[in-house]
Order: C-alpha cells, then structure tokens, then sequence
C-alpha cells in the first residue's frame, strides 16, 4: 500500500518497533509495526479519495461518520524524532526494567502492591505484573509509568512465572 501511495508522490508513514520475542535467538528482535494496521499518508482526501479507496490491499480509510481525521504534522515529527538511526521507533522502558524484575506499583487502582514484571508491552508502553492473589497468580496489565522498580525492599511474595 505503500508503495503505491509513494508511485504518486503522496507522503507516506508506517512507524515499526524490533520487538523481543522468546522464540528468537538472544539479542535477535523482530520487527512489528508500532499501529498494526494503520499506515498514515499526507494526502488530500477532496482530490485523491476514489484513487486511494481503489487501491489493492486497503482495508478502509479511517473516517468519524463522513469526516476524515487530521493528523497534525508534529504528531508525525515527534514519532520520527523517537526513531533509530535503523529507522525503528525507540520505546522508552521505565526505570531499565527487565523481565522477572521485583517491582511496585507507584499508581492506579493496584498502587502500593507488589510484584514481577512478567513481561514489557512494548508498543503501548504497558507493562503485565504478575501478583500473588488468593492462592493464586494474577497477571494485570497497566501503564510501564506505574511501576518502579522495587530491588532492595525486605518483603516481596512473589513467585516468578
């Protein structure tokens, strides 16, 4: 789709992240986009929407009822502003949190309880605690900024994934 947009000279972007997965070799990283789905293009919907909406591999032009959304330009700069010198998005892990990391959380309905970091989400910036929870573990998702690490605390119960 892109590269269609591009044979017209409309500006495209299609933001990606290298993404960690434990099926991969250590230090490998696989490449996911940052919006799956979604690929945003500088372009005049009055002059260009039959051209576009005929297009192969579109699924759909967002719209809100007939009107099409405006993306300002410095929503676009400050994604590029994040990117790598390979081109992929930096996402900003909180404190160097690691996988199995004891931590505590600083906000939201679980503050002051504590847990493991079971994993990072990386492309919404979340992150899933596992907590010990009437005799059994719970794993809740919540906003990486609502946690802290917490090595160094005398008491943790916890127990790792």
């Amino acid at each position: 789709m892109a590269a269609q947009l591009e044979q017209r000279n409309l500006e495209t972007y299609f933001p990606r992240l290298k993404v960690f997965r434990k099926y991969l070799l250590p230090g490998k990283r696989e490449v996911e986009p940052l919006f799956p789905g979604y690929l945003f293009a500088r372009v005049s919907m009055a002059d260009c929407y039959a051209e576009i909406h005929r297009m192969s591999g579109l699924r759909e032009i967002v719209r809100f009822g007939g009107a099409f959304p405006h993306l300002e330009a410095e929503i676009i700069a400050a994604l590029r502003r994040r990117e790598t010198p390979e081109g992929y998005i930096r996402v900003r892990q909180d404190g160097g949190l690691r996988t199995l990391d004891r931590v505590e959380v600083t906000g939201g309905p679980f503050a002051g309880r504590r847990g493991l970091l079971a994993r990072y989400l990386p492309a919404s910036e979340r992150v899933c605690v596992l907590f010990d929870w009437l005799q059994g573990q719970v794993r809740v998702e919540m906003p990486s900024g609502q946690v802290r690490s917490c090595t160094g605390f005398a008491e943790v119960s916890c127990y790792r994934p």
